[in-house]
């Protein structure tokens, strides 16, 4: 008995690997590192971070990026460093586009400061 039809086969496109794209602006570096960064590629999302700040270190998604990865690789220091870096870079008004992203990057990045600080604590007790 039919009662229920198949459905038919809808062929998806398999968006491409971004690993596999040429990284021409920051915007793509930024990106392509976000996409090593969530595959715990960390070491060349570091290499896609540095290179969108290549000619503009005050880009803050990059340095954004930087901090998380170092977090993730318990680069504790490094990350702080990194996240504090981001707050400075907002202070100075270097991200005036959306006022929400940056007071949402601010809490953000304040959080990571303060649960890096912590383990670090932790770590020396």
């Amino acid at each position: 008995m039919g009662f229920f039809r198949r459905k038919p086969k809808i062929e998806e496109e398999t968006p491409p690997d971004p690993s596999t794209l040429p990284a021409e602006t920051p915007a793509d570096f930024f990106n392509r590192g976000m996409f090593f960064y969530s595959h715990h590629q960390y070491d060349r999302a570091i290499q896609d971070f540095n290179a969108a700040l290549r000619d503009n270190p005050d880009l803050i998604d990059p340095v954004y990026g930087l901090g998380l990865v170092y977090k993730a690789q318990q680069k504790y220091p490094e990350a702080i460093q990194t996240f504090t870096r981001v707050l400075e870079l907002l202070e100075k008004g270097k991200m005036d586009d959306n006022p929400d992203r940056r007071l949402m990057l601010t809490r953000i990045s304040k959080s990571h400061i303060q649960s890096l600080e912590q383990m670090l604590m932790g770590d020396s007790q």
